[in-house]
């Protein structure tokens, strides 16, 4: 168990966010009037950017790509599913 701990990922606090392994996660902007907030994800290879309205609704950015929408893709239906 010991073991474990010692070779456990651990965050560091940043002036934004936080680095966690080779992620640092920061909160970027908000509207707290409109109620939305954005916070920036990093890492060596990647940058994204999620948005989260108030109501909850969130999506992702890719920002190293021209800031393309990076949409969710659904679940696969189960073979045995009945239509």
């Amino acid at each position: 168990m010991t073991a474990d701990l010692d070779n456990a990922i651990r965050a560091t606090a940043t002036l934004y966010g936080f680095q966690y392994g080779a992620a640092t996660v920061e909160r970027a902007m908000h509207n707290a009037r409109a109620g939305w907030v954005d916070i920036d994800i990093t890492t060596p290879r990647a940058r994204l950017q999620v948005y989260v309205t108030k109501t909850g609704k969130v999506r992702v950015f890719d920002m190293k790509n021209g800031g393309a929408e990076l949409k969710a893709v659904p679940d696969p239906e189960p073979k045995d599913a009945k239509r």
